[in-house]
């Protein structure tokens, strides 16, 4: 019975969703509202993106059915509006990964499994752009993090996004299909896909042994030890309460950290890594510097900011730096040179 009116309620919501009245800008009464049920200490610890998306709950809620509306009362309005999206913890993660959360202490695994989810996202996100020419990666990352940000055009930009990922694993795998056209059309299509199921697995069983091995590195670790053994994770230092950005600059960050790792730098123009010790050690840093650049600016930090982390010359230096610079409350954005460049 729970499931049956969970599901009504759904389809309710996505109903009032497509209405006309429920993609109007919410009025400055409905924000109002809004922050008065969700109480102006919590209101002033959230983002703007955070906000623009409990306002549009909030005016979906307005569209919906009386039964609905009465129902999500009855549960609690501020928890319908505040409640985050999807699966948390354990219950999001594959049953191996939750399996290795059990080896270690009861108080690091809260920590552990917030690791494992936000790592098994980024590195199946990132797997995916992999597989698209380099060229259409970028354009692909603005419609799945729009800005400002609006979930609504970044669910429908997930949906096509996956659908192209799914064309690309098919065309990776084309040699391998097209060798079986000369079977029975029956039998071609079971072949077909037990071939595609094992790719997939195959690269989905890589990125789970990567976030196996980071799990395990807190094995035998105290609880007041694994905040330190994490210390050169972007996204601890972007998930403290003390730093916000939008759900597009935390990937830009993230991704500076590491430039050599991101699926939408090019720079290619800089030719192939050298040989030589000493060349190889100023290459490296050349390309990192001018990775963080591009990728710092097209996040819309200022430019003081993004020529400090760009020459941060550790990991450490970089994440401390990010913490100070970047600070408390909404960070300053301005409009990206860089961006505006690359596309005229």
């Amino acid at each position: 019975m729970r499931t049956t009116l969970m599901l009504l309620l759904l389809a309710a919501l996505v109903a009032a969703q497509g209405r006309p009245d429920s993609a109007e800008k919410p009025s400055a009464e409905q924000v109002a509202v809004v922050r008065k049920i969700v109480g102006d200490e919590a209101w002033g610890s959230m983002p703007e993106w955070r906000h623009r998306s409990i306002v549009h709950r909030y005016v979906r809620f307005l569209g919906a059915p009386a039964e609905v509306r009465s129902r999500i009362a009855e549960k609690g309005l501020k928890q319908f509006l505040t409640k985050p999206r999807g699966p948390k913890g354990r219950h999001a993660l594959p049953a191996e990964l939750a399996k290795e959360l059990d080896h270690l202490d009861p108080k690091v695994r809260r920590l552990a499994g917030k690791l494992a989810v936000v790592r098994l996202r980024q590195m199946r996100f990132d797997r995916n752009l992999r597989l698209l020419p380099i060229e259409e990666r970028r354009r692909w990352f603005d419609r799945l993090f729009p800005e400002p940000f609006d979930m609504a055009s970044a669910r429908t930009a997930r949906l096509k996004f996956e659908r192209v990922v799914a064309r690309a694993v098919a065309q990776q795998l084309k040699p391998q299909l097209t060798s079986l056209k000369d079977l029975p059309k029956a039998e071609r299509r079971e072949k077909q896909r037990t071939l595609v199921r094992a790719h997939t697995k195959e690269q989905e069983q890589k990125v789970l042994r990567e976030v196996a091995r980071q799990i395990r590195r807190l094995q035998g670790v105290k609880p007041e030890d694994a905040q330190r053994r994490l210390s050169g994770e972007a996204w601890l230092v972007l998930d403290r309460r003390g730093v916000f950005a939008t759900p597009r600059q935390r990937e830009l960050i993230r991704w500076a950290l590491r430039p050599d790792r991101c699926p939408v730098l090019d720079l290619r123009w800089m030719g192939d890594r050298p040989q030589e010790r000493g060349e190889k050690r100023l290459w490296e840093r050349d390309s990192r510097t001018l990775g963080r650049m591009e990728l710092l600016s097209d996040a819309g930090l200022p430019v003081e900011t993004v020529l400090h982390l760009a020459s941060a010359g550790s990991d450490e230096e970089f994440l401390r730096a990010l913490e100070g610079l970047v600070g408390r409350g909404d960070p300053p954005v301005r409009k990206s040179p860089v961006r505006d460049r690359r596309r005229n």
